[in-house]
């Protein structure tokens, strides 16, 4: 107990996080209380197909927001398409971003961000605190719940030429507006539902016992554990179970602050090189 008292904890966060039913309505008034003007969207072919941007480009044309839409997003990223996406937000003058999908489009849109303010590659900065300034503006949108990857200082890519999972660490990572609409999640496959699901189960498990656990991470934790455990069924065996996909969502996001804070195993080192 003294040697816990001794310990200085540490939290990380979005400046602001807003979770609920028709959450993703307000994604417009945020672009305007963040002074965007021309927002890029970021997503991939699958969320536009099943229609889950429509909400979202509905509520940018009601508040007179132009956007242009980057769907380049594939899974476990390739470095090519941040670094593409970096371009064409120069190119088009884009002033905000907007991620919308899985942990791979949410990752696409933080490595866009970095490099619209730093020079380079994206893959120049791998590593721990390695950027050097703040990216651009962004709000995150999941589509799944399972990745945290909307509330994490965490993003991941692929070096194409050495086939390599490589990762950066920057409080630079973490969004400026996290949006988590569980309604966004009602379309999930069972496959998809499942995998995510575990993934959130493993953050939270393995945060719970890290040598870097603090306070704020072992709150979130057990929630989340709580929380997967009772509702995680329901959501895999009947998709459209509102209240099921609602405790998904909130328990995959509070898995992803504990373990921005937290840290996570050996689980998740296996992963790299």
């Amino acid at each position: 107990m003294v040697n816990g008292l001794m310990k200085t904890h540490i939290s990380y966060s979005p400046n602001k996080v807003i979770f609920g039913l028709g959450a993703a309505s307000l994604v417009g008034k945020e672009v305007l209380l963040m002074r965007g003007s021309k927002a890029m969207l970021v997503t991939d072919p699958g969320i536009i197909s099943a229609g889950l941007i429509e909400t979202i480009a509905q509520s940018l044309h009601q508040e007179n927001i132009t956007y242009v839409l980057y769907d380049q997003v594939e899974p476990e990223p390739p470095s090519k398409s941040i670094d593409n996406g970096a371009a064409v937000f120069t190119s088009e003058g884009c002033d905000l971003l907007i991620g919308v999908g899985g942990g791979s489009a949410l990752d696409v849109t933080k490595g866009i961000s970095l490099l619209a303010n730093n020079s380079g590659r994206i893959l120049d900065y791998v590593g721990v605190d390695m950027v050097p300034k703040k990216g651009a503006p962004m709000i995150l949108l999941p589509t799944t719940a399972g990745t945290g990857s909307e509330v994490t200082r965490v993003l991941v890519m692929t070096d194409e030429e050495q086939n390599t999972k490589n990762v950066i660490f920057t409080h630079f990572a973490l969004a400026d507006v996290a949006i988590v609409d569980p309604q966004l999640t009602l379309s999930m496959p069972q496959l998809v539902t499942a995998d995510t699901g575990i993934d959130a189960l493993v953050h939270a498990i393995e945060t719970y016992v890290s040598m870097n656990a603090t306070v704020f991470s072992d709150l979130w934790a057990e929630e989340a554990i709580r929380l997967i455990g009772a509702h995680l069924p329901a959501a895999y065996s009947k998709g459209t179970n509102l209240g099921a996909r609602y405790h998904m969502s909130l328990a995959s996001t509070l898995a992803g602050l504990a373990f921005t804070s937290g840290g996570l195993g050996s689980n998740h080192a296996l992963a790299y090189p």
